[in-house]
């Protein structure tokens, strides 16, 4: 596998099928040892400029994938390499499809009462197990007792759903405490499995346009419109100052 450098970010080269083989074996490796995987979107990106924590924990992840189309045009033109994408909420399914009955899933994220209906509908879906379930609306004061409780729920899968940042932040930092094989920020995944924010229609997917889909049809993320024209500005600057 070949890891790029993206805005002094790391990118790691590497499909969808790849990247559920590499996470099955991880989820099931005697003894257990933690892994973090963060899913790269152009907002990443832009939020990093001024999060140096933020970058800090990118950089200390197992694997990086590329999660949107945005990130695939940066690599093409900064690289000149196509990178393949292995977005968030098709990692999430594609470990649920696989593993069914034998994944143990813990989901954390959302506000209060999400986790636990996607979890239900996970369950009902996909055959996992339950490992446990806890909403994101909690501090910093309570980090450590979240970080063992779900230590404790022997969960194979831990889909951290808190806001970009956050997120991967908890994830790296208590990871040894977390002891879970495979920790995913995901964003959004929760929400979706609980119903509370719809899945891209499959056509936008296909096109890499889903991002355009979601800004267009959900008055909440409006605000996430700026983030994207800063990222392209931030390719084409980079781009320009590569060429000279």
């Amino acid at each position: 596998m070949t890891r790029l450098r993206l805005f002094d970010l790391p990118l790691d080269v590497i499909t969808l099928d790849q990247t559920l083989d590499r996470l099955g074996e991880w989820i099931y490796r005697t003894p257990r040892a933690p892994h973090t995987v963060v899913t790269l979107n152009p907002e990443f990106i832009v939020q990093s400029r001024t999060q140096p924590d933020f970058v800090t924990v990118i950089n200390q992840a197992d694997l990086v994938t590329a999660d949107g189309v945005g990130i695939v045009y940066a690599a093409r033109q900064l690289t000149g390499t196509e990178v393949p994408r292995a977005p968030g909420m098709d990692i999430v399914r594609g470990l649920m499809e696989r593993h069914g009955r034998d994944l143990r899933v813990f989901f954390l994220g959302a506000k209060p009462g999400v986790a636990e209906t996607a979890a239900k509908n996970a369950a009902d879906q996909y055959g996992i197990q339950v490992a446990g379930v806890h909403h994101g609306y909690f501090g910093p004061e309570d980090d450590q007792r979240v970080a063992e409780l779900i230590r404790d729920s022997g969960a194979h899968l831990l889909l951290t759903g808190m806001g970009a940042g956050r997120q991967e932040i908890f994830n790296q930092y208590w990871r040894q405490v977390l002891n879970t094989p495979v920790m995913i920020g995901c964003g959004g995944v929760i929400d979706v499995l609980g119903g509370t924010a719809q899945l891209a229609p499959e056509w936008t997917r296909r096109m890499g346009v889903e991002f355009i889909w979601r800004i267009a049809s959900d008055r909440r993320r409006w605000n996430r419109a700026p983030k994207l024209l800063q990222f392209v500005r931030l390719v084409e600057a980079q781009k320009r100052k590569q060429k000279a």
